[in-house]
């Protein structure tokens, strides 16, 4: 029988029953199959305008699975132990007044703490005397702020054998070290570390970006599984961690100012970082407990004038069914004898 849960707020959510891995886990050291428990993720979309927030009036769904959408790849909310808040934007790098830039500084502020980033239109490598210098760039309007345009890449080689960049295989300006490969006429990436942006073809900086990171690429694999004594691999909760690495936040920003430069043709964008004011209340065996929301992941939409944030309960409990308590999603606001 597939769990219930009243939903009392504007919010998605979701509930799901299964197996619940530990925190920090390795699949050789398991000897006894893991617990059961039960997972209750609610995701609340706020729509922003001249800096005050609203609940929007479409709720984006709860994702059991990865998603590409028109704003771009989504990593799906269907997790049970991160290690901090993931800070994802997704967005575009837009030109004053929609104009044309040849580049365009970008830049993400929470609190006292600043992001940036260097966009670049359409570059490739020239031969010059002495070396290799990049193309004058081409001018553009808008520049989706993906992996794809950051540096990485793979390539397929003539013999058909792909050579790829791990960190983001799906990037552009990479060049593998193949004896006799030519350079001229390479891409460079467009989405750059300002503090690292390539000068030369040999170079291999980390890829730069506020979107979602993948699981499998090398950066998150780096730091999400560790090798134990015995050489086991060894998964770490940092692992579920879906923002890029240098945006995982040691604890989630309530009230902080979050601000974006250059991702909106009419200026900077500016929003206090929300509140998630909902509670879950647990009742068993004649109990009910109140257990507020702990956001895991703040996600910035500029473009379309959103604000989401997720949070999620793990609940222990036998793999009965019905399960043995009930579960209601409570705005904050209301108490117990209200509802």
């Amino acid at each position: 029988m597939k769990p219930h849960i009243e939903n009392r707020t504007p919010y998605a959510v979701l509930i799901r029953r299964g197996a619940v891995m530990p925190s920090g886990f390795s699949y050789q050291a398991l000897t006894k199959p893991p617990p059961w428990g039960t997972q209750v993720v609610v995701k609340a979309t706020f729509a922003f305008q001249e800096g005050m927030l609203q609940p929007a009036p479409e709720q984006l769904p709860v994702l059991e699975l990865d998603r590409d959408g028109d704003e771009g790849f989504w990593e799906n909310d269907a997790v049970f132990h991160k290690d901090g808040v993931d800070l994802v934007v997704l967005g575009e790098a837009c030109a004053p007044g929609g104009g044309e830039v040849q580049s365009l500084p970008v830049t993400l502020t929470l609190g006292a703490r600043t992001f940036p980033l260097l966009v670049t239109g359409d570059r490739r490598w020239v031969r010059q005397e002495g070396g290799w210098a990049a193309s004058a760039p081409l001018p553009f309007s808008r520049m989706p702020l993906t992996y794809e345009r950051a540096f990485g890449g793979t390539f397929h080689d003539q013999w058909e054998l792909d050579h790829v960049f791990t960190r983001n295989p799906v990037g552009k300006g990479w060049t593998p070290n193949i004896e006799g490969f030519e350079f001229e006429g390479r891409p460079l990436p467009n989405v750059e570390d300002p503090a690292h942006a390539v000068t030369s073809p040999e170079q291999e900086p980390d890829p730069a970006g506020f979107a979602f990171y993948r699981l499998t690429w090398g950066l998150r694999l780096a730091a999400g599984v560790a090798g134990k004594d015995d050489g086991t691999p060894e998964v770490l909760p940092r692992l579920w961690n879906c923002a890029h690495p240098s945006l995982i936040l040691p604890a989630y920003p309530k009230g902080q100012l979050l601000r974006l430069d250059g991702m909106h043709p009419g200026g900077p964008v500016g929003v206090a970082v929300p509140n998630l004011p909902v509670t879950l209340e647990y009742s068993a065996g004649g109990e009910t407990r109140q257990l507020p929301a702990k956001p895991d992941l703040l996600c910035v939409m500029p473009t379309e004038g959103l604000v989401v944030v997720v949070a999620r309960w793990l609940l222990s409990g036998p793999a009965t069914d019905p399960p043995p308590y009930n579960l209601r999603l409570l705005p904050e606001t209301l108490t117990r004898e209200e509802v």
